[in-house]
């Protein structure tokens, strides 16, 4: 789709515009600005080869753990290994003026009294070559441009000879969709194809960004670079539809995207998720529900026959568990066995499900049954479908790994549940007050998977911008060293907020903590302000400091504003500790998208952590607010507390998820459209004390 005359921008100022772009309303700061300085990490890297990608697992649960029981036990300690270029004249001939006036008889004449080299001179007036004023013909006359362009490059015309802002006739065609006379030029000087301008742009980022779909598929078909990044690191996908620097249109952008993908099908997002991650479940009042899953997918399947989700997406739940013997390389055997012999329990068990912070503290911490953590204000469960969830969930990051490294796809987002940064080498933390809601460590089992599967991997980060700590990827690096991973945890750290750890740097496992201040303190740092500061101050640089092969996100969305995971001693009637917006968490992933196109041709894997609704206002009930859950209001005693019994509205996740997809697929941030609100029962664990007198129950 072209862009209309009122939407196209005139040829003096189509390439020197500014590059620099924002899919965001609020400006983006970038890494060129960056000047702080970053501790050094550790350069060191080791790979070992434990895993076949291809390698069958069971689809059935039972077959998996029956064949994990009769493994031979491996040991479990990681073992880290040890152009052309032409004189630039200025000076204007009559060449130049025959090519402005698009006169072949006046400049065959022209061309018969000049030498090789005054081809390529420059005019006085601009700056151009002969071939750069012939590239800026008007559609009508682009076949005339052609016999023009024939003419002169027979004579010694070079396409590497730019104007004063860098730009080459190759730019020039691309930018103002000049197809016929780019396809001469690409054959003509097939080395020029992916020459940078003066701001970065190759022609391919040119055509993209002034949606020429012509010009677009013509470049793919010469193998123009499809990774070729611009200073502020925006591919070509990336620039789509930004003609002027910050100025997008829509129409341009989603032609040219639609182009890319249907060209290059890998450039699309792999989006995972599976029932069986439904499976898990929790007592009443928990918030880390199912429904979380529903509302996230609701605005992908409400526009699975949208044209631009069809194109940019690829959804499926076609992937299988993951490995024990993975899993095994992540947690402790003593841990994943305890897991093992609480699934056969609880299949028995009357209600179903059953407390498991306590289970753990005994059966692997080895603490007294009369001093485990009592079952009655426990907030993470194990349930007959817990553990198929959490392999599942695993299994999901290590399909979308190696999706994204065989390069099947250039991303993917993981929809899945039970989260996994807070469960640790054995699971609970020592002297943790709880799982945190995580059974596996999603993101850890992912890492693993990389280094273990692909050679060409040699590093991975991970990022983790959840508003808690990620204590049990610390946990699982500093019991195993890394040295081939990175860890950077960006979230609150306040007293009294869990898991209350992160506050400093493990600099010899290269794991790096970033705090922010909650918004109830008096802190300066603190908000969408110190947390877009320390992304691009911090986290990025580190991250390019690192190169990583790949890179991870944990991506949890608990620091939307009001959302209940980020209220202070997880009371959702108290202050709230981040005020991030949908268009925050767009932002970021669009910075993280950025470094990895520098690091990583854009290989990125995002899993779902945190993210759990905020509380239902009176007013929305008054304005008869949807509610998805018919039983809603059913479940909500009315001799309670209404401010402890209301439901969650979960369209803080369902907006700031859809944002990180949005990101994902190279959209600008839009307002989601209107999709039924999931609203969820589920209330917030209680506090973690323990009333006095009160008798532990023994296990």
């Amino acid at each position: 789709m072209e862009m209309t005359s009122e939407q196209r921008p005139i040829l003096t100022s189509i390439l020197t515009s500014s590059a620099t772009s924002s899919r965001n309303s609020t400006p983006r700061s970038t890494t060129s600005s960056t000047s702080i300085t970053i501790p050094p990490l550790k350069r060191r890297v080791s790979f070992t080869n434990h895993g076949d990608p291809e390698q069958p697992i069971p689809d059935k649960l039972e077959d998996l753990l029956e064949a994990d029981s009769n493994r031979a036990s491996t040991g479990r300690s990681f073992i880290p290994d040890q152009a052309t270029t032409t004189a630039i004249v200025t000076k204007t001939t009559d060449l130049h003026d025959a090519c402005r006036r698009l006169d072949v008889n006046y400049a065959a004449m022209c061309l018969l009294h000049v030498s090789p080299d005054s081809v390529n001179y420059r005019c006085e007036d601009g700056g151009f070559s002969a071939l750069c004023l012939l590239a800026m013909a008007p559609d009508t006359h682009f076949n005339v441009s052609l016999q023009l362009a024939q003419m002169v490059t027979q004579h010694g015309a070079n396409a590497t000879v730019p104007d004063p802002q860098g730009f080459t006739p190759l730019h020039w065609c691309a930018a103002v969709g000049n197809v016929v006379m780019l396809e001469h030029l690409i054959t003509t000087f097939p080395s020029s194809i992916d020459l940078p301008g003066g701001n970065g742009d190759t022609a391919l980022h040119r055509a993209s960004r002034f949606g020429h779909v012509d010009c677009i598929r013509l470049l793919l078909h010469h193998g123009a670079s499809t990774t070729s990044c611009t200073p502020d690191l925006q591919t070509p996908l990336d620039v789509a539809g930004f003609a002027n620097g910050s100025t997008v249109y829509e129409a341009s952008r989603a032609a040219a995207l639609s182009c890319f993908v249907g060209t290059r099908p890998w450039l699309k997002t792999l989006v995972l998720h599976h029932p069986d991650c439904q499976e898990h479940k929790a007592v009443e009042s928990h918030q880390e529900s199912p429904l979380r899953i529903h509302a996230i997918l609701d605005p992908i399947r409400a526009n699975q026959d949208k044209k631009w989700m069809h194109d940019l997406i690829d959804i499926s739940s076609d992937f299988a568990f993951a490995s024990m013997a993975i899993v095994r390389r992540v947690h402790s055997a003593k841990y994943v066995d305890t897991l093992k012999s609480l699934h056969y329990q609880v299949q028995s068990h009357c209600v179903g499900f059953m407390a498991l912070t306590p289970r753990l503290q005994v059966h692997v911490q080895g603490t007294a049954a009369d001093q485990a953590k009592l079952e009655a204000i426990c907030d993470t469960s194990f349930s007959r479908g817990t553990l198929k969830a959490a392999l599942r969930a695993a299994g999901s990051v290590c399909h979308a790994v190696q999706s994204v490294m065989k390069g099947e796809h250039r991303n993917a987002f993981c929809i899945v549940r039970p989260p996994g940064h807070h469960a640790g080498w054995s699971g609970l933390l020592k002297d943790s007050i709880s799982c945190g809601f995580c059974i596996l460590n999603n993101v850890m089992i992912g890492a693993q998977y990389a280094l273990d599967s692909f050679p060409h991997v040699k590093k991975v980060a991970i990022v983790d911008f959840d508003a808690h700590h990620g204590n049990g990827t610390q946990d699982i690096l500093t019991q195993q060293p890394r040295p081939n991973v990175l860890f950077v945890s960006l979230h609150l750290f306040a007293e009294g907020f869990y898991p209350g750890s992160g506050g400093g740097h493990d600099y010899a496992r290269n794991i790096y903590n970033v705090p922010i201040n909650p918004m109830w303190s008096h802190g300066k740092d603190k908000g969408s302000s110190a947390f877009r500061h320390k992304i691009t101050h911090v986290v990025l640089p580190l991250l390019r400091a690192f190169g990583p092969d790949l890179i991870l996100v944990s991506a949890g969305f608990d620091g939307c504003h009001h959302d209940i995971g980020n209220k202070q001693y997880g009371q959702r009637d108290g202050p709230v500790g981040l005020d991030l917006t949908p268009g925050d968490f767009h932002w970021v992933t669009t910075q993280l998208m950025y470094m990895a196109n520098l690091c990583c041709n854009g290989r990125l894997v995002s899993v779902l952590e945190g993210g759990y609704g905020r509380v239902r206002m009176e007013y929305e009930e008054d304005k008869g607010s949807p509610v998805s859950d018919p039983l809603a209001h059913d479940r909500s005693s009315p001799d309670k507390d209404a401010n402890n019994t209301a439901p969650l509205v979960l369209d803080t996740l369902q907006a700031s998820a859809h944002a990180h997809l949005q990101a994902l697929t190279c959209q600008s941030y839009f307002e989601p459209p209107p999709v039924k609100t999931r609203t969820s029962t589920r209330t917030p664990v209680p506090t973690f004390k323990v009333p006095r007198g009160a008798k532990r129950k023994k296990l």
